[in-house]
């Protein structure tokens, strides 16, 4: 439902036939950008749309009252996409006849996207008959001048974009000047050091104790230790992990603290980052404002900005060089050299961890590790499940347990015939669930070639429009032919994307018959196909392992719909 206002109730007129009231929704979002103003505050935007109905109620002169149903609210999302929970519900309700009228402050509010902003506007708004204000811009969707202010409303939009856009790229390019000065950048210094600012450079200086922790585990490490050995020192010494290292400002533990066990991945991180052989490294992810990124994406190592000798080191560079080696060669990666690229690779890495994702300890709730052999026979991995929680060695230690893969395997595709028939289920109801969550795959795909679709038709109109421009004498040829160029590159690298979804959507489709053929032969005592780790993921909800390998398995499926037991 959307979010009331408890400070404002519309004052509604007395009623009146002849004038329309219209049901309204007043939408308002906080962006992501650091720039927003205190004035495009959440509570400010309210303020605006309150004062707003209120006085064009008022005024005796009306030719429609607004009646606020609530505020519909996104905050912390940016503006350069429609994927806002709060905006998806406001246009739901809109669909549903809920509300027949949507108000913002302004055009920005809505969205910073030129396309989809302009689409919603000027088809899906009036096509749904609902009336669009946005104060601060003085439109009115349905005002007598509305249409004719169309490219108004286009220029506007253009402008937000463009705005995002440049916001996006000022913060980018700055971050980026810092980063190849040796500036570090980020919000937590890496363990061990603190950020000083010298001669202008925010740069990393050892931060005692914890310095001096690093220096002993590299020690200890080259002279033969193993990381269990690096783990029960640091324990046993009650020093922090990272964690409480950055919380609390403390390298250990007082006696009365708690002190926690620490994790294998965090030693190796640390063994393995060449922060602490002074050199920094920086840029190995990539998030975006302006193309609303939620996630941050992984960047090539290549394209990764390095200054050599930026800060001072707390290992040497052989020392460094000789202990991420030894790390590499016990997590059995191997560094495969193409050119002047380099790519980790797992050795042998052929048969894969199908229950890896689903299945947990039934005592502490943690996520099983997953050990494995190599065949001599048959070059494929065979994988044993056990709680790592059993060698913590603080209050958390939980109680050892483990079962094979071929043992959980066996046991889960008899629970899973049992239970499919107990439900009498057919194979049938189990292709079509599978078809059923397949659609919503491919549906995906073919809106993200849409949308692919729908930007590069902009690219072709904007190339067409500097054109007539150029032949106008708005522009000039140099600005033509660098805008065409640039738009070109850029529509070539949409039809690549569009190529690359098509390639996509051809092997989900071969993905999915395969799973049903599995589907089709799973209720048979026997089956010779074999599960792959897709398949489990999209049958089993969770798998729960206690003692004595007693295995509890909550399934997907019922009745060809999804659930949890």
């Amino acid at each position: 439902m959307p979010k009331k206002s408890r400070r404002f109730e519309t004052t509604v007129p007395e009623a009146d036939i002849s004038i329309p009231v219209f049901e309204t929704g007043g939408y308002v979002r906080l962006s992501v950008d650091k720039d927003d103003r205190k004035s495009e505050s959440i509570e400010n935007q309210k303020q605006v749309i309150e004062d707003y109905i209120q006085k064009h109620n008022d005024n005796p002169d009306r030719k429609f009252i607004i009646k606020l149903a609530g505020f519909y609210e996104d905050k912390g999302l940016s503006g350069t996409d429609f994927d806002r929970a709060a905006f998806e519900e406001l246009m739901h309700d809109a669909r549903s006849g809920k509300i027949n009228c949507i108000i913002v402050k302004d055009f920005s509010r809505f969205g910073r996207d030129f396309l989809d902003g302009c689409n919603y506007i000027e088809n899906i708004l009036p096509f749904l008959d609902i009336r669009f204000i946005a104060i601060s811009d003085n439109y009115d969707s349905m005002a007598h001048d509305a249409a004719s202010r169309k490219f108004e409303v286009r220029l506007k939009n253009l402008t937000n974009e463009m705005y995002a856009l440049e916001s996006s790229e000022k913060v980018t390019a700055v971050k980026t000047i810092s980063q190849k000065k040796g500036s570090f950048v980020g919000s937590r210094c890496p363990y061990g050091y603190k950020a000083e600012w010298i001669n202008g450079i925010r740069t990393l200086v050892p931060a005692g104790d914890a310095a001096y922790e690093v220096q002993q585990m590299f020690a200890k490490y080259l002279a033969g230790a193993s990381i269990n050995d690096l783990m029960d020192y640091l324990y046993e010494n009650r020093v922090n992990r990272p964690k409480e290292w950055l919380e609390t400002g403390k390298t250990y533990a007082e006696a009365e603290e708690p002190i926690y066990r620490w994790r294998r991945g965090s030693v190796q991180d640390i063994l393995r980052n060449v922060v602490y052989a002074g050199d920094m490294a920086q840029g190995k992810y990539q998030c975006r404002l302006y193309e609303n990124q939620k996630e941050r994406i992984a960047v090539p190592k290549e394209e990764w900005i390095v200054v050599e000798n930026a800060h001072e080191p707390l290992v040497s560079k052989e020392d460094f060089e000789q202990a991420s080696n030894r790390v590499n060669e016990e997590l059995n990666v191997q560094i495969s050299q193409a050119g002047s690229k380099q790519k980790r690779i797992r050795k042998n890495a052929i048969y894969e961890n199908i229950f890896g994702d689903v299945v947990y300890c039934g005592d502490c709730g943690k996520r099983l590790g997953a050990m494995y052999y190599q065949g001599r026979v048959q070059d494929i991995r065979r994988y044993r499940y056990y709680c790592r929680g059993a060698y913590v060695k603080d209050h958390r230690q939980c109680v050892y347990k483990s079962i094979s893969e071929e043992k959980l395997l066996e046991i889960f595709q008899c629970i899973i015939r049992e239970t499919l028939k107990s439900y009498g289920i057919r194979g049938k109801d189990l292709t079509q669930a599978n078809n059923k969550a397949a659609q919503q795959v491919i549906e995906d795909i073919q809106r993200q070639q849409q949308k692919l679709l729908k930007q590069k038709k902009a690219l072709d109109d904007m190339i067409q429009e500097t054109y007539f421009a150029m032949k106008r004498g708005t522009k000039t040829l140099e600005d033509y032919n660098r805008i065409r160029h640039e738009a070109l590159a850029k529509s070539k690298e949409y039809t690549d994307e569009i190529e690359a979804l098509d390639k996509k959507l051809m092997h989900f489709n071969r993905d999915v018959e395969r799973q049903n053929k599995f589907l089709r032969s799973l209720l048979k005592a026997n089956t010779s196909r074999k599960l792959d780790k897709v398949l489990v993921n999209e049958i089993v909800d969770s798998i729960y392992l206690y003692e004595d390998e007693r295995v509890v398995i909550n399934l997907k499926i019922k009745g060809g719909e999804a659930y949890a037991v």
